[in-house]
């Protein structure tokens, strides 16, 4: 069963967002019992108000103040009995709730760094709309190399015609056509390097090659557009609004730079790079082989040292291991161990700050925690209480019988893609493949990042599940086996071999399988845990108390909206 259908069953997603029930006054009148636990007029509107204004379920009526007041009963029993059990105690759930605890610290401590200043003037204001709000007239180039790129604009520094050379040579269809024109370009329209160098040139500069996915861009502004001041005044509070955030987040940019000078962190090469091997690589991460060969020797290697302490690889899986939930992978050059150590180092560092200031003390971040852990051991208690749930193979014999004449397979197809920014550097991967170099080491020379790791390999895959411009080769242009040619896409190159295809056909009992189960044994898992909670209202006695109740509806009608 989905987590969304168990919520269903005991409140839809408000049960998620419920605040620990805090202790009423002495006369905080109780709206009901569970067994010998009372919930409070108070209880039920920290509970309201924790879930946020747009997913607060109405209290109009009697009725809607009740079906809220069932959902704090309903978890009231959940967690109790989840303790009972002593879910509370599982050692992922107290190492998850430190890690909550440093989290909602973390975000403590960036409010108070990143808000420290936030006044701004009216003359700021009008500085920032005058800058925000400008506009250029520009065009571009766009070429595939780097040398192509510095060619260009030697030719257009001794006074060659741009019109003319962006016909002859930009690889962008759409503004070659119009001899590079882009026409007049807002703030937030064109990928930041290109915004960074197009606001920052005057009219008539040339820009320095820019590199984005799509190749090198050549820019020239023509003209500098001002904003008018006609409009000020109805863009000044969005304007306030953009500059406080930008306020935000140089204060806190300002103050992760000043920590990371402070911790002078340095990485232990050699030991990241042997960590790095002993991971399985991106496709079987779910593999733990790995982890279990790992001895405790090897987890106290020294992946960094910094100001205060050391990061071992044993520090490393504790917090991002297969213990914990996380899925580390061989990455190339051991990217993925640097960035994601360099974060832990510095988030270390903040949590330990944010307790310097008594920020984990805080009611605010207390009861933040408490609701997390409140919601894992909802997940916990179900998986206990459905883990004996089974789909008889008859059943699923049987629903498939009712509705294969409906089950049908789209089409799929299984790709192999090499993705680079550059055109000539597609062209030399296509050949090298039409030649019979192994796919591996196509990919390995020319993709980057995950799909690297992946060798270039998508799978099978539905029609809506693979890139618009290969539709046309991987339903039509290739046979098994054969190589497209270059296929240019908004952010490079695609090269795509395709290795097997399926035409839509109706769906067989074994392709279906799977699906039916889940389904059928989402409904019994439903079922088995409908019946449990109603018995255990049964077991416990749950008493509503009317009049304290109609209190929440009249204060709901005397609140100002």
């Amino acid at each position: 069963m989905s987590r969304g259908t168990m919520y269903g069953i005991i409140g839809l997603a408000v049960i998620a967002a419920l605040l620990v029930f805090s202790c009423g006054g002495p006369k905080d009148p109780v709206v009901a019992k569970v067994g010998d636990h009372g919930i409070t007029l108070g209880d039920f509107n920290i509970a309201y108000k924790a879930i946020t204004i747009f997913n607060r379920p109405p209290l109009v009526t009697y009725e809607d103040a009740e079906a809220f007041l069932q959902t704090l009963i309903n978890k009231e029993i959940l967690v109790t009995e989840a303790k009972s059990r002593g879910l509370d105690r599982d050692p992922l759930l107290q190492k998850a709730r430190e890690n909550w605890l440093m989290e909602q610290c973390i975000r403590t401590l960036f409010k108070e760094v990143a808000e420290a200043d936030m006044q701004i003037t009216l003359a700021e204001v009008e500085d920032y709309y005058r800058r925000a709000r400008s506009q250029v007239r520009a065009r571009q180039i766009l070429v595939g190399t780097l040398p192509a790129a510095e060619e260009i604009r030697r030719k257009l520094e001794k006074g060659e015609d741009f019109a003319v050379l962006a016909r002859a040579n930009s690889i962008d269809e759409a503004s070659r056509a119009l001899g590079g024109e882009l026409g007049v370009v807002d703030h937030g329209q064109l990928d930041p390097p290109l915004e960074r160098a197009v606001f920052s040139l005057n009219p008539g500069e040339i820009s320095e090659p820019v590199r984005t996915a799509l190749g090198f861009h050549i820019l020239q502004v023509q003209e500098k557009i001002e904003p008018s001041m006609d409009d000020f005044e109805e863009q000044r509070h969005a304007c306030a609004a953009e500059l406080r955030s930008r306020r935000r987040n140089e204060n806190w940019s300002t103050y992760l730079a000043e920590v990371e000078s402070r911790l002078d962190i340095r990485f232990n090469d050699e030991n990241v790079h042997a960590f790095n091997d002993a991971l399985p690589p991106r496709e079987n991460a779910q593999s733990s082989d790995w982890y279990q060969k790992m001895d405790d020797a090897f987890r106290a290697r020294v992946l960094a040292e910094y100001a205060g302490g050391t990061w071992t690889v044993g520090e490393f899986l504790g917090q991002y291991g297969p213990d914990v939930g996380g899925l580390p992978f061989r990455s190339e050059d051991a990217d993925m161990i640097y960035r994601v150590s360099e974060a832990a180092i510095v988030n270390k560092w903040n949590y330990d700050e944010a307790k310097r200031r008594g920020l984990d003390r805080l009611d605010e971040t207390i009861r933040a925690v408490d609701r997390k852990e409140q919601e894992r051991l909802l997940e916990l208690l179900h998986d206990d209480l459905v883990k004996d749930a089974v789909v008889p193979d008859e059943k699923v014999r049987e629903l498939y019988e009712e509705q294969k004449a409906a089950l049908i397979m789209p089409d799929r197809a299984h790709l192999m893609i090499i993705n680079t920014p550059d055109v000539e550097m597609a062209k030399e991967a296509r050949d090298k493949l039409r030649r019979g170099v192994p796919f591996e080491e196509v990919s390995k020379e020319y993709n980057e990042g995950a799909l690297r790791e992946l060798g270039g390999d998508m799978g099978m895959r539905l029609r809506s599940n693979i890139a618009p411009e290969l539709i046309p080769y991987a339903f039509g242009r290739l046979r098994p086996g054969q190589v497209s040619d270059v296929v240019p896409h908004r952010q490079g190159y695609f090269v795509a071999k395709l290795v097997a295809l399926e035409r839509e056909h109706p769906m067989t009992y074994e392709e279906s399988e799977p699906e039916l189960r889940g389904m059928l044994l989402a409904a019994t898992q439903d079922s088995v845990f409908a019946e449990w909670i109603l018995a255990k209202r049964e077991e416990v006695g749950v008493e509503i108390f009317p009049e304290s109740l109609n209190l929440i509806v009249e204060e709901a009608e005397t609140e100002e909206p």
